[in-house]
């Protein structure tokens, strides 16, 4: 799954990879932070923002969007071995000048965190 990054200057001039084979369990950890654990013991933590509105009162609402996610991603065959994840609240900028390929994108993702 392929996570768009935003740099300090606010832009997305990248994508982090993270893999969705070997999940052992995945749960919504609080009202932000969701959790992927894989078998050997590694984790994935995505740290969505307080101030997100797009999931008010719906409990495990990320939880159920990442899962989704990582179903249809692995039911999709074995040809296509990167699907990108734009979370709900993403939104496509605009081209940033002198960074081909990087955009000045809103994330919703405060932080993504690999243990």
């Amino acid at each position: 799954m392929s996570v768009p990054v935003l740099d300090a200057d606010g832009t997305n001039s990248q994508n982090m990879l993270i893999s969705i084979v070997g999940i052992e369990r995945m749960f919504q950890f609080n009202a932000t932070e969701l959790r992927m654990v894989y078998a050997n013991a590694q984790e994935v933590r995505l740290t969505y923002p307080v101030t997100d509105t797009t999931f008010t009162g719906s409990e495990g609402a990320y939880l159920e969007e990442v899962q989704n996610f990582v179903a249809e991603a692995l039911n999709s065959g074995w040809t296509r071995v990167v699907h990108q994840y734009n979370p709900s609240g993403f939104i496509a900028g605009t081209p940033v000048a002198g960074e081909p390929g990087s955009a000045a994108n809103t994330n919703p993702l405060s932080s993504v965190v690999i243990l």
